[in-house]
């Protein structure tokens, strides 16, 4: 090896004392690496001449291929040094939240950042941020987890939405009575909204014919747009199904919910400079 650093450093050069200041050498001890490494090949690489040296043929071949060996093997090096000086920085958050805010702009916030090194966990199931050493978190609740700063990011604002065919059938969906005919798409992450919005629509004795539960609201969503049912849900998280006509709302009820998303980090970190930078850069998301 060290015989072709120094050749591959003098035929960059074209002058081994230039190499040998390079690579903390003698100029003669460059010449007699040189000279070891024609021997093994024998094969000359250099002519030598007073005061200069001129590749040979063959030498001029070699050293192109050494130049660029070399090259990539700094390059690659650089690269795997840079990707440990990276700084990790988790996020936890749930997919109805990733699907409506993050999913085509999570590379932004990477490219703008590119120091560290962004792991997203998108899952409906809460991460301890001691187990998993979460930075930050999007939740869903009322805000009140111990030993946790939590932030609302927007007020829940509660709306019925339904696929465009419920308006229409045997049993049409056209009065607040005729939701006793229809299954209700629940949410088990958000038990209550049903009894939120009956009582905002004044009649909480309503029911449905029967509910169907879902995990998440990502799941309650495509099974609405089936026709299977309505679905309940903030309003912020069902516009994109409302534009395209996926969904529509039948009724112009509005609730409002104790519950909402949460930005959520522990209280020490709430100043922290990256923390910080992505609470800045997600709320633009969210005002885009």
């Amino acid at each position: 090896m060290p015989a072709l650093k120094a050749f591959e450093a003098a035929a960059r050069h074209m002058n081994f004392k230039h190499a040998a200041t390079e690579l903390g050498l003698s100029a003669s001890a460059v010449s007699h690496q040189v000279r070891k490494l024609e021997d093994y090949l024998q094969v000359p690489l250099f002519k030598r001449g007073y005061r200069k040296v001129e590749l040979t043929a063959d030498g001029a071949a070699y050293a192109a291929d050494l130049i660029r060996g070399f090259h990539e093997i700094r390059s690659g090096t650089e690269r795997l040094l840079n990707a440990r000086r990276r700084e990790p920085f988790r996020v936890s958050t749930m997919p109805v939240f990733a699907a409506r805010y993050l999913t085509e702009t999570i590379g932004d916030f990477e490219r703008q950042n590119p120091e560290l090194d962004v792991r997203w966990e998108i899952s409906h199931t809460w991460r301890d941020f001691d187990k998993d050493d979460l930075d930050v978190a999007i939740r869903y609740g009322t805000g009140a987890w111990p030993g946790l700063h939590a932030e609302r990011l927007f007020n829940i604002r509660g709306r019925l939405a339904c696929a465009p065919s419920m308006l229409d059938g045997e049993t049409p969906l056209q009065k607040l009575e005729d939701l006793r005919h229809h299954v209700w798409i629940g949410v088990q992450q958000a038990p209550n909204s049903w009894a939120e919005w009956t009582e905002a629509a004044g009649m909480p004795d309503l029911q449905p014919a029967r509910i169907l539960w879902y995990d998440t609201l990502v799941g309650a969503l495509q099974a609405a747009q089936t026709g299977l049912g309505f679905v309940l849900g903030p309003d912020v998280l069902f516009d994109r199904h409302i534009a395209s006509g996926q969904l529509v709302y039948p009724f112009d009820v509005v609730s409002n919910s104790a519950e909402s998303y949460f930005f959520v980090c522990r209280p020490q970190m709430r100043d922290d400079p990256k923390v910080k930078r992505f609470r800045s850069w997600l709320k633009k998301q969210m005002d885009a």
